[in-house]
């Protein structure tokens, strides 16, 4: 063998090294972000009262597509691991590949889902802060209540 061809390949490897390198950090900051993005939304769910069943499901939406992205990145992950066990074996095709692609696009679709749950809930506000902004008007006259409902009369001259 060659100098040269023997250069080549230790070239080659080193490539690829930067390369497994570069994709194993992709797929750990994929999950780190989908799982911060599930936790603080988590957080915050008991405000979700009131809200339409079309943004809800916004919402449960996102979160199935960020814990797909979660599973294939660990997915990925493991297959890169066991490439490099086995150093003849390129994770970069078969399964690996499909992974991380999965990954990389259920992130992806995930997170911009969630910016259109949050658009959508600034813009469209839940019964409970409409309730809220019934309490900010100066002569609201109580028609009847029953239960959970209360029925108001507002006056016009006041809803300015």
């Amino acid at each position: 063998m060659s100098k040269s061809k023997a250069k080549g390949e230790d070239q080659s490897e080193v490539k690829r090294t930067n390369a497994d390198e570069a994709a194993l950090e992709l797929m750990k900051q994929l999950i780190t972000l989908a799982s911060g993005v599930l936790a603080l939304s988590a957080t915050f769910i008991s405000e979700l009262e009131g809200r339409s069943f079309l943004l809800i499901g916004f919402l449960v939406v996102s979160w199935v597509l960020l814990l797909s992205s979660i599973f294939f990145g660990l997915q990925t992950i493991s297959v890169i691991v066991k490439s490099r066990l086995r150093s003849n074996d390129d994770w970069s095709a078969g399964y690996g590949k499909k992974s991380a692609w999965a990954s990389k696009y259920a992130f992806t679709a995930g997170i911009g889902l969630f910016a259109l749950f949050a658009f959508l809930s600034l813009q469209y506000p839940s019964k409970k802060e409409m309730r809220l902004t019934l309490a900010d008007v100066s002569r609201v006259t109580v028609i009847s209540t029953k239960g959970d409902t209360t029925h108001y009369s507002i006056h016009e001259e006041d809803a300015k």
